[in-house]
């Protein structure tokens, strides 16, 4: 078991710690819509764990798109989930005690999330989170979004610790590769539906929910 110091506890925002998956999708569906766009709920599955560029470049490449429309519609979505969250986004079951549970394990916490800045701060503000953080980090500051594994890469380094030496926890399957290629441990919590799908058992560890999260887990 590693000492505390010597060990980080990096968390995934959207679909661990709140269940924000639902609200993307409408955000999505609504704004690309307006666009000419006409995703399905199970075309913006596809692209969950992806940074928003990554998806509107996806979406706009299929649609041959003009590029020159991405910024403004990127600008469109991220207000429409900004005031979403500071609305509705409740923390998921069990995130309170998982968290009160890694602190007493580490010091070393972080959110690295492909969600920008603004999101994140807009959820750990509205519920009051920022006590539980070392660090907030952003695949918005990287070259590659998830599944690449850069964003946990350079939280790990901005904490100090080697990768080996850090725990991630993520419920999309793109954020399990990224763990993975990182070389980094995983507990993966798939979201409801995603519950026994095979391609879940890249994560060292699978769980319910934050819920059967125990100290057992958290070590390397």
């Amino acid at each position: 078991m590693k000492a505390a110091d010597e060990l980080a506890i990096i968390f995934d925002m959207d679909g661990l710690m709140v269940d924000s998956e639902p609200i993307w999708r409408k955000v999505l569906i609504e704004c690309f819509g307006e666009e000419g766009i006409f995703l399905s709920e199970a075309d913006c599955i596809k692209t969950m764990g992806f940074r928003l560029n990554q998806v509107i470049d996806y979406w706009f490449s299929i649609y041959k798109k003009p590029d020159a429309a991405k910024a403004k519609l990127e600008e469109k979505i991220i207000e429409h989930m900004r005031l979403a969250i500071l609305h509705d986004a409740e923390p998921m079951s069990g995130l309170m005690q998982a968290l009160e549970l890694a602190q007493s394990v580490t010091q070393n916490l972080a959110i690295a999330s492909s969600s920008p800045y603004v999101l994140i701060h807009a959820f750990v503000e509205r519920n009051n989170l920022h006590h539980f953080f070392k660090l907030i980090y952003s695949a918005q500051d990287e070259q590659y979004g998830k599944p690449h594994p850069a964003v946990f890469l350079s939280a790990a380094n901005k904490l100090g610790i080697l990768p080996q030496n850090c725990i991630v926890l993520e419920d999309s399957l793109n954020g399990m590769i990224a763990a993975r290629a990182a070389t980094m441990k995983c507990i993966g919590i798939p979201g409801q539906n995603d519950n026994g799908k095979p391609e879940f058992a890249i994560a060292h560890i699978l769980l319910k929910s934050l819920n059967e999260l125990t100290q057992e887990h958290l070590t390397v």
